[in-house]
C-alpha cells in the first residue's frame, strides 16, 4: 500500500471475472507479435536474397513470394468465419479451436519455408511462406470471436493493446533479424537460412501460447455454462474430453458480459 495526503492507496487488482480474459489477452497480443514479426521477416533481407546462388531470389520471384503470402487473406478469414459461426451440431467449429489450427498451421508453414532456405529451394521457401500466409490474417481475425465476451466492456482497451503489440512484433523484425542475419551468416545464404530459422523458432512458440488460450477460454465457457470443470474446481480448467465448450457457451458468455458489473 502507498500512503498519498493522508489517505492509504491500495494497488489495484483485477476482478475474478476479467481474470481470463487478461491472461487471453496477453498470450493473443504475444501470439499476434510473433505473427507479424514473420509477416515481415522476408523485407528485412529482400536485397540479400538476391545473394544466394540456390535460391536466386529474382525481383519477380520476390514479388510472386509476397503475392502468394497475402492473397489468401482476402478470402480465408470469411471463410473461417463463416465456418466458426456454424452450429457444432452441423459441423461448425469453435473460434477458440480454429485459432489454435490457424496458428499451428502457420507454425508449420514457417517451418517449411525454412527447410526451403535450408535447401536452396525456391518453390520449398515459396510454399512454405504460402502455407503461412494462408493463415496470417485468420491469426489476428480468429481471436473476435471470443475474446470480447472474456473482457467484457473493455474491448476498445483490448484491441489498443493487442494492436500495439503486433506492430511491435514488426519493428523486433526489422531491429533484430539483420543482427540474426550478419551474426549467424551473413551473404551467400547462410544469413537467409538463419533468418528463416528463426522465423520457424519464432512460428513454433505460437502454438503452445494458442493451446493455453484454448484451454483458458474452454475454461471460462464452462464455467458460465455451469458445466463441470476439472478435477481441482478450479475455473479456468476444462472438462477433459470437452474442448468445444465456449461453442455452445457463446450466448451464455455474451449475456453475462452485458450483466457483470463493473468494478
Amino acid at each position: 500500500a502507498v500512503r498519498r495526503g493522508g489517505a492509504v492507496m491500495r494497488p489495484t487488482t483485477i476482478p475474478p471475472h476479467l481474470r481470463e480474459g487478461v491472461a487471453c489477452s496477453i498470450l493473443l497480443a504475444f501470439v499476434m507479435a510473433c505473427n507479424h514479426f514473420n509477416r515481415d521477416a522476408p523485407g528485412v533481407i529482400e536485397e540479400q536474397l538476391r545473394l544466394d546462388p540456390k535460391l536466386d531470389v529474382t525481383p519477380e520471384r520476390y514479388s510472386t513470394m509476397t503475392a502468394l503470402y497475402f492473397l489468401p487473406s482476402s478470402v480465408v478469414p470469411l471463410l473461417l468465419g463463416l465456418l466458426s459461426a456454424v452450429p457444432e451440431s452441423q459441423g461448425g467449429v469453435p473460434s477458440v479451436v480454429v485459432f489454435v489450427g490457424v496458428c499451428v498451421t502457420s507454425g508449420l508453414g514457417n517451418f517449411v519455408a525454412a527447410l526451403g532456405a535450408e535447401r536452396g529451394s525456391f518453390p520449398t521457401l515459396l510454399a512454405g511462406r504460402g502455407i503461412a500466409g494462408a493463415v496470417y490474417e485468420a491469426v489476428d481475425m480468429t481471436p473476435l470471436g471470443f475474446i470480447p465476451q472474456l473482457l467484457p466492456g473493455r474491448w476498445g482497451t483490448v484491441s489498443g493493446f493487442i494492436n500495439g503489440a503486433l506492430r511491435l512484433g514488426s519493428v523486433a523484425a526489422f531491429g533484430l533479424l539483420p543482427f540474426a542475419y550478419v551474426g549467424l551468416g551473413g551473404d551467400g545464404g547462410d544469413g537467409a537460412r538463419a533468418v528463416f530459422w528463426t522465423c520457424a523458432l519464432v512460428g513454433g512458440c505460437m502454438v503452445p501460447a494458442a493451446a493455453m488460450v484454448n484451454r483458458i477460454a474452454t475454461g471460462r465457457a464452462n464455467a458460465l455454462m455451469g458445466l463441470p470443470t476439472a478435477a481441482s474446481g478450479t475455473e479456468g480448467e476444462p472438462t477433459r474430453g470437452d474442448p468445444g465448450a465456449i461453442f455452445a457457451a457463446d450466448g451464455a458468455m455474451t449475456t453475462a458480459a452485458s450483466a457483470t458489473p463493473a468494478p
